[in-house]
């Protein structure tokens, strides 16, 4: 790694601790950093879904992409594993 890579770490930590940079990114990068990789992918896949939710709710099962329907079938399985996570808590 030459010294140039080395050094946007350092840079990206003093543009955040500026106090003119926004609070939301700094909780945000904040948040995603305690997020696993998995976790990560998980989120996107959720915020995909939630952008994209009026295009899929008009459109007819037929005219679904695979893309789509990999889509839907990966927001289902978050949100099963995260009910699941959820009724462990509750102890139901």
């Amino acid at each position: 790694m030459n010294d140039q890579n080395k050094e946007w770490p350092k840079y990206i930590r003093d543009l955040v601790d500026n106090p003119w940079f926004p609070s939301w990114i700094k909780q945000r990068l904040i948040f995603e950093g305690k997020l696993s990789e998995k976790q990560q992918k998980d989120w996107f896949e959720l915020a995909n879904f939630l952008i994209r939710y009026p295009e899929l709710k008009n459109k007819e099962k037929e005219q679904l992409t695979p893309e789509d329907n990999q889509l839907l079938d990966s927001v289902e399985k978050i949100l099963n594993d995260l009910l699941d996570m959820l009724k462990e808590i509750k102890g139901e």
